[in-house]
């Protein structure tokens, strides 16, 4: 035999007897952490299988109580929102509660549709977008309230440049602020309607009707009912598109009632979305002030 091979033989043999070291101190670590991978990915997957049946229950319950509601049983989808709104899963706890508020919005109860809207808006657990659209539809029902400063505290986040709800919250400032004798105020909401450029049409033809009423005199309290312009008889569309973050658009069904928006339930997206990101009633709302 050659050296060589010798050498050969001599480091093969090393290399096995190392390998045979490395499992005895390792091999156990190694097969348990594999088994502990196998353990983790099962237990992610039903997991995410469980809420999806869990979201896909409750996305039942919600559009069940849409249905009595439309079938003018307010009173069992109340129940059924209220119910939703506690032990709902995903998102739709919070749908719940914001469809309950337009619900008892729709009947007069305007206190306590306020109310709920206040509770989304000050709940940091909600998405971002449902609480936006909450504080708008709440300063909308307090706007006959003759209260500028409620109507403010709760619309005037949403009115800055970069806010896609800015045009409904001007709308909202500028009426509030006319209804309470505050005519420079109404007009520097609805001059800042008119001359931005991303406001839809049909909300700057209202805010230059607003104007032209404010230049011609006219008052909330003493005008004509003609003189209120349809900004206060159909609020803008404020349904809200529940989102952790991306929108979500997918077709949509029609709102519960079909009344205006101050009174109308509002709107969810709906279709192939995530547990987290439960379907609509309606279509998305856009800020240009149709109902």
């Amino acid at each position: 035999m050659s050296d060589d091979s010798f050498i050969r033989e001599v480091d093969e043999e090393l290399r096995q007897d190392k390998a045979r070291a490395l499992w005895d101190r390792y091999g156990k670590i190694l097969i348990g952490a594999i088994v502990l991978a196998v353990i983790v990915t099962a237990a992610v997957v039903f997991w995410r299988d469980y809420q999806e049946k869990q979201a896909a229950a409750s996305g039942d319950r919600f559009l069940a109580a849409i249905e009595k509601a439309d079938d003018g049983d307010r009173d069992a989808a109340l129940v059924e929102l209220e119910a939703l709104q506690k032990d709902g899963s995903g998102d739709y706890g919070e749908l719940a509660r914001f469809k309950r508020a337009s619900l008892l919005a729709g009947e007069g109860s305007i206190n306590e549709a306020v109310e709920l809207f206040d509770e989304i808006t000050a709940d940091g657990e909600a998405p971002q977008t449902l609480r936006d659209f909450a504080a708008l539809r709440a300063g909308y029902l307090l706007v006959d309230g003759d209260d500028y400063d409620a109507v403010a505290q709760r619309v005037e986040p949403l009115a800055t440049e970069t806010n896609a709800l800015r045009f409904s919250a001007r709308e909202a400032l500028g009426l509030a602020a006319w209804k309470s004798g505050r005519d420079d105020e109404a007009k520097k909401q609805f001059d800042a309607i008119v001359n931005d450029i991303g406001t839809p049409a049909n909300l700057r033809r209202r805010a230059t009707l607003m104007n032209d009423l404010l230049a011609s005199g006219a008052t909330a309290e003493g005008g004509p009912a003609s003189q209120k312009n349809d900004a206060q008889q159909n609020p803008p569309s404020d349904d809200p598109v529940p989102t952790d973050g991306q929108s979500q658009a997918t077709p949509a069904e029609e709102s519960a009632d079909g009344q205006s928006d101050a009174e109308a339930p509002d709107a969810i997206t709906a279709a192939d979305e995530p547990a987290d990101q439960p379907p609509a009633e309606t279509e998305a709302p856009s800020d240009d002030g149709s109902g």
